[in-house]
């Protein structure tokens, strides 16, 4: 009797599922840590701009407060706001325009009696809306998908 050499068909199948389980495993550990990158990412952006703004009240004593509040994603070739244009190109207080990583999320600058509110859509929290945001005007996304500032910033 000749025995041929190979894999059964049930072998076959059962690597498959094991690889398939594996895989399903590794994309989503891989899709969260994108979106903890992508958060990590929007609270440095939030730090960078306090860092502007804390020298501008340095050098004027005072926080802005008559700028527009919406920070835009210049990538997605939407207009920065005032404040934006102002930080950066006026007074060098920033070196570029910090942008989401996705392009059509916004930031928000609130000001707020002598201080500010930095506001942020962040992904992995949940989305409930941040009261000191104001958050009558949806801050998320430019498309108006639902999202909310539910991380903020505020100094001092």
């Amino acid at each position: 009797m000749k025995y041929k050499k190979g894999f059964t068909l049930l072998e076959v199948i059962l690597v498959i599922g094991i690889i398939g389980i594996l895989m399903s495993i590794s994309t989503a550990a891989f899709m969260s840590a994108r979106i903890t990158a992508r958060d990590a990412r929007r609270k440095a952006d939030l730090e960078q701009i306090r860092g502007a703004l804390e020298t501008y009240k340095a050098d004027n004593n005072v926080y802005p407060g008559q700028y527009s509040t919406i920070f835009m994603d210049p990538a997605n070739q939407h207009p920065a706001s005032d404040l934006i244009i102002y930080l950066v190109t006026e007074n060098n207080y920033l070196s570029a325009v910090p942008s989401d990583p996705v392009s059509t999320v916004l930031y928000r600058y609130v000001p707020s009696g002598n201080g500010y509110y930095l506001c942020a859509s962040l992904e992995a929290q949940p989305q409930s809306a941040l009261p000191e945001c104001n958050t009558a005007v949806d801050c998320g996304t430019l498309s108006g998908s639902g999202r909310v500032c539910n991380y903020s910033v505020r100094n001092p």
